[in-house]
């Protein structure tokens, strides 16, 4: 009976007390495992995904590194609001949200020359293809693959603003390319 009173006890402190502004951090995963969601959204998984390999040639050898993307969304401030979007709606309408000629080309510069996953190989150019159900399921028949969230922002040329873009990626799988000769 004492454990289930000071049970109830944290649980009421827990909830009433703390201020959101410090709950919500701790509750934000950063991590999805197995199709979890965040406490902001759905599982990346339920999204849609992109294949993204990259070849380099390192110490005499050729390595292929494979992995999943979702697509960017960008995050800012807009009439008082923080809105998010998908690159290519910030690509297509970003003069309606009031980002000027000079910042979009800025922002997609940055992403494009930073190789941030497969959104900048696909944006616009459509270089790489959309998983489908299906595809998921054959890469994945038993449970969703782990996703790692990554944030960062871009400062805007008048330095009172920042653009945030995110995405989440799965772990990255490198093999080695075996040549014929």
């Amino acid at each position: 009976m004492l454990l289930k009173s000071i049970l109830m006890m944290f649980c009421i402190l827990y909830h009433c007390m703390l201020p959101e502004s410090f709950a919500k951090p701790i509750m934000k995963r950063s991590i999805f495992k197995g199709g979890e969601t965040s406490s902001l959204g759905e599982s990346p998984f339920e999204g849609p995904l992109y294949k993204y390999e990259e070849i380099v040639h390192a110490q005499g050898k050729f390595l292929v590194t494979t992995y999943y993307c979702t697509p960017i969304k960008l995050e800012f401030p807009f009439n008082g609001k923080d809105i998010s979007i998908s690159l290519n709606e910030f690509s297509k309408n970003s003069d309606s949200l009031g980002i000027s000629k000079e910042e979009k080309e800025k922002v997609t510069k940055i992403l494009n020359s930073e190789g941030v996953g497969a959104q900048s190989s696909t944006m616009g150019q459509n270089k790489g293809k959309e998983l489908s159900i299906k595809e998921k399921k054959q890469i994945w028949p038993d449970d969703p693959p782990r996703f790692y969230e990554k944030k960062d922002g871009i400062k805007l040329d008048n330095g009172d603003r920042t653009i945030f873009y995110k995405y989440s990626h799965t772990p990255y799988v490198v093999t080695e390319l075996k040549l014929k000769p």
